[in-house]
Order: C-alpha cells, then sequence, then structure tokens
C-alpha cells in the first residue's frame, strides 16, 4: 500500500490531486488501479494500457 501526500492543484474551475508512487510492481494490460482518499470523497481510478 502506497501511503503518499497528494499535491492539490486548480485551473480556473477545475480542482484536482497529483500523486506520484513508485510501485515496485508489473501490472499487466488492463488492470485497474484505484485510489482513495480520507478527505475527498469517490474512488479515482486509471486502467493500464500497455
Amino acid at each position: 500500500m502506497a501511503t503518499e501526500m497528494a499535491t492539490f492543484h486548480s485551473h480556473m474551475m477545475t480542482k484536482f490531486s497529483k500523486a506520484d508512487w513508485k510501485i515496485n510492481k508489473k501490472f499487466p494490460h488492463g488492470t485497474w488501479l484505484c485510489a482513495s482518499s480520507k478527505s475527498a470523497s469517490g474512488s479515482p481510478c486509471i486502467k493500464v494500457h500497455r
């Protein structure tokens, strides 16, 4: 489990956060990776493309 702090950004009316993790694992094509936050609702996900 990665426990890194996110950097918060905004551009016009859009607010977002960015976090970088170094994960020493390979994920196959089509794998979904999701994040959760104690201070924000929802769980944003990304899909691995190779």
